[in-house]
């Protein structure tokens, strides 16, 4: 009897360490790939086999949420921005470089699910919308090691950003000014009428477009000091040139101390301006205002009144000349947005 318990107890010694070692074994290395298999241990193996399984379903699914097929990077959970544009408005667009669908103003917060380089993807009432990242401040953003995505700031290097998307870039008058000189065509003829302003001087003239202002534009260069501004707002006559009043006004930028803002291309009545002869579209005039706004540096400042009017409507005698009370609508914004 006593050798028969000597056995049994150095049989279950036996067993005992052998467990051990296989448990010691399956803590070392629960994702090895090799099959382990021991009489009384199997639910322990599947225990282990169900947890790999499981953390690799993890692994992949969180990559799938982190970068999808379009670049766009999702953040999970979402963070909080807060809009910084100053006096004027943060275009919300539909994707990338799409339809402006609405705006946004300093101090507005919003949640923001993903970005896709320069842009930031936000839940704005349920809808996917984006909105430039330079103007929105987001504290304790974490520092993503994904790139990819549509980034498009306009093109400028050295770190200096141009998105566009700010109805109004930061300029060296600070809403201050001895003197501003006002550049355009007919809408500025008639607006003229509308302003009662000593210190603003029009030089603008119906019908016209790049031709004559790349003419007569040399003068204003010449009287303008750093205490003055010179906004420019051509284009609905001729609204396929801007290839070539971009690079004139980014001229004009760097050849005066002055402050320059461009003006975006003001929306008409297509139906009234229709059934005065007039042929010009908005969808025109968004494609023009768009593709100035990539194509300007970073010292030109923008006065988007184009988005403003929509939002707040306006008023026109014909379609394309707006009413006394719209001009002077539009005067309001080019002060609020210096």
């Amino acid at each position: 009897m006593k050798n028969r318990f000597l056995v049994l107890s150095f049989g279950a010694l036996f067993l005992s360490l052998s467990n051990n070692v296989l448990l010691a074994q399956e803590a070392a290395d629960p994702f090895d790939s090799e099959s382990i298999s021991a009489t009384g241990s199997s639910s322990t193996i599947d225990s282990v086999s169900t947890v790999k399984e499981s953390t690799l379903k993890d692994v992949v699914e969180k990559e799938k949420e982190t970068v999808n097929k379009d670049g766009e990077i999702t953040y999970s959970p979402a963070l909080t921005g807060t809009v910084q544009v100053g006096n004027s408005s943060l275009n919300v667009r539909l994707g990338v470089w799409g339809t402006i669908v609405g705006s946004l103003f300093t101090g507005n917060t919003v949640t923001i699910t993903g970005q896709n380089g320069d842009w930031y993807i936000i839940n704005l009432g349920g809808q996917k919308r984006y909105i430039h990242s330079d103007y929105v401040y987001v504290a304790n953003k974490p520092k993503s090691t994904v790139s990819g995505g549509n980034s498009n700031s306009g093109g400028n290097s050295g770190g200096s950003s141009n998105s566009g998307e700010n109805a109004s870039r930061t300029s060296n008058n600070n809403g201050s000014y001895s003197t501003m000189y006002i550049m355009g065509d007919s809408r500025c003829v008639g607006m003229k009428f509308s302003d009662t302003k000593k210190n603003h001087v029009y030089i603008a003239k119906s019908s016209m477009g790049y031709n004559w202002f790349s003419q007569n534009y040399q003068d204003t260069l010449k009287k303008a000091t750093s205490n003055d501004v010179i906004v420019i707002n051509f284009g609905v006559n001729d609204l396929w040139n801007s290839a070539k009043y971009i690079p004139l006004i980014n001229s004009i930028a760097d050849s005066t101390e002055a402050a320059v803002y461009f003006m975006t291309v003001n929306p008409v009545d297509e139906v009234k301006e229709k059934a005065n002869g007039y042929g010009v579209k908005n969808s025109s005039i968004n494609d023009f205002n768009q593709k100035m706004l990539k194509g300007l540096k970073a010292n030109v400042n923008i006065i988007d009144s184009n988005n403003l009017l929509n939002q707040h409507g306006f008023s026109t005698s014909d379609g394309v000349h707006y009413t006394a009370a719209t001009y002077k609508e539009i005067l309001s914004i080019i002060e609020n947005n210096l």
